[in-house]
C-alpha cells in the first residue's frame, strides 16, 4: 500500500517516457531543492548514449554484444553469492544448537544474537560503502567466506570427540554470515543495477533474478545429495565457487564507486580491453 505513495523513477520518465517535466518535478521532490539541472543533465547525457539500447528485450540483451560481459558479470555474481553456501549454514547451526545440548532458551537467545550482529555488519556495510567502495567490500565478503568454510568443515567434523569446537563453530557460523552480508548478500545487488543503463536494466534484473533462483535450487539440491554421504565435507563443494568468483571479481569488476552509469559503462569496456590484451599477451 505504501508503493502507492512513491514516484516513478526520474531515469524512466526522462528517459523511456520522454516525459521531462515530470521527471524533473520528481527529482525536486526527491532531492528537496529546486535546483536539479546537473541531474537533469546527466540524464540527458545517459538518454544520448544509449540510443542502441532503447526497447531492449531480455532476449536482445542475451544477444547484445556491447554489454555481453556486463551479463556475464552479473550471472556470476549472482551465482557466486548462492553458492557459498548459506543455506547450508542455518541447517549445521541448528545442529550444533542441539549437539551442545542447551536449554531452551539459550537455543532461543543464540541466534538472536547472531542476528543482532548481522543486522548491525549490514548497517555498517550501508554506511561503508561509498567510502570503502564495493569492490573492497565484495572481495572481502567472499573472503571472509572462504575462509570460515574452510574451518567450518574441520570443526564440525572434529566436534564429536571435542565438544569445545563446538562454541567454536557457532563463532564461525556467525563469521561466515557477517561475509555473506559483507558482500554477497549487500553489494551484489548494488552492482547489477550499476551496470546497466536505464533501458537495458530492468532485462539485466530479470536475467539475474533467473540466474539466481537457478543457482539456488542447484545449491540446495547439491547439499541435500551430497551431506548425508559426506556430512560437513560437503561444505567443501562450495570452497572452489567462493575462490572463483573472489578471483573473477579481483580481476574483471571495475570499482564503480562516485561514478555516473555512463562512466561505469566506459570503466567496465576499458577493464575488459585491458585484461584481454593481457591475456592475449600471456
Amino acid at each position: 500500500m505504501l508503493l502507492l505513495l512513491c514516484p516513478e523513477s526520474p531515469r524512466y520518465l526522462y528517459i523511456q517516457r520522454n516525459d521531462e517535466a515530470n521527471a524533473r518535478q520528481v527529482l525536486k521532490k526527491l532531492r528537496g531543492k529546486e535546483d536539479v539541472e546537473d541531474e537533469m543533465e546527466e540524464l540527458r547525457r545517459e538518454q544520448l548514449a544509449e540510443s542502441n539500447q532503447k526497447n531492449m528485450t531480455a532476449w536482445r540483451l542475451l544477444h547484445f554484444p556491447g554489454l555481453r560481459w556486463n551479463l556475464l558479470t552479473v550471472v556470476i555474481l549472482v551465482s557466486g553469492s548462492q553458492f557459498v553456501g548459506v543455506n547450508m549454514g542455518f541447517v549445521f547451526a541448528e545442529r550444533i544448537y542441539k549437539a551442545l545440548g542447551l536449554s531452551t532458551k539459550a537455543k532461543r537467545l543464540i541466534p538472536l544474537a547472531g542476528n543482532v550482529i548481522v543486522q548491525l555488519m549490514l548497517l555498517t556495510t550501508i554506511c561503508t560503502v561509498e567510502t570503502l567502495g564495493r569492490k573492497f567490500l565484495l572481495l572481502t565478503g567472499f573472503l571472509i567466506c572462504s575462509v570460515s568454510n574452510l574451518s567450518l568443515v574441520f570443526c564440525l567434523k572434529f566436534q564429536i570427540d571435542n565438544p569445545s569446537l563446538a562454541f567454536l563453530s557457532i563463532v564461525l557460523i556467525i563469521l561466515f554470515f557477517l561475509g555473506y552480508i559483507t558482500g554477497p548478500a549487500s553489494i551484489s545487488v548494488v552492482i547489477i543495477g550499476e551496470l546497466f543503463l536505464q533501458s537495458s536494466r530492468m532485462s539485466g534484473l530479470m536475467i539475474a533474478g533467473l540466474a539466481t533462483w537457478t543457482t539456488r535450487f542447484i545449491s540446495a539440491l547439491l547439499f541435500l545429495l551430497t551431506e548425508p554421504r559426506i556430512g560437513p565435507y560437503s561444505l567443501l563443494l562450495y570452497w572452489p565457487f567462493i575462490i572463483l568468483t573472489f578471483i573473477y571479481i579481483l580481476r574483471m569488476v571495475p570499482e564503480t564507486r562516485g561514478k555516473t552509469f555512463q562512466e561505469i559503462q566506459k570503466s567496465v569496456a576499458a577493464h575488459i580491453r585491458k585484461h584481454s590484451r593481457k591475456t592475449v599477451a600471456e
